[in-house]
């Protein structure tokens, strides 16, 4: 009678091949976990004492600071979370002091792509600088407007 070592050959092809999954599955696992991260969006909230400050980096790099407190404050927060000297839009949700006083420091110091505000109007001394800082900066003023596409 004639045997054959056909169990080892079977034993190695099983250990291999769960060998060649558990690597698949690694590969896998590692390429999610970075294609994750690289489609995640940042949000972080700025501490400027009175008033708020936002600052959002997407995806794609594009930054959004919204709003930017009293005085300026919102530079030495903004710095820790982006040190770089660029932001695509500011947002200034409306024209109360504790809102938009902290963004003329930034549009001072900073390559501002656009800015967006709401259209509510104000007089004051910190618009009105506001709104010459701009003009100085020759930065794109926006308005902005309610609901998504009307």
């Amino acid at each position: 009678m004639q045997y054959t070592t056909a169990r080892p050959k079977m034993t190695l092809r099983i250990l291999f091949g769960t060998l060649i999954i558990l690597l698949l599955f690694l590969i896998i696992s590692l390429y999610q976990e970075s294609l994750q991260q690289s489609l995640e969006t940042e949000m972080v909230m700025l501490d400027v004492g009175q008033g708020d400050s936002f600052f959002i980096k997407g995806k794609h790099g594009g930054t959004i600071l919204i709003d930017g407190g009293r005085e300026s404050s919102v530079l030495s927060e903004l710095i820790k979370v982006y040190p770089h000297k660029e932001l695509s839009v500011i947002v200034a949700t409306h024209p109360d002091s504790d809102h938009i006083e902290g963004l003329i420091p930034i549009l001072e110091r900073y390559k501002v792509g656009a800015v967006i505000i709401s259209g509510v109007y104000s007089d004051t001394e910190v618009a009105k600088r506001l709104y010459d800082t701009l003009e100085k900066k020759q930065v794109p003023l926006l308005l902005g407007r309610t609901g998504l596409g009307q």
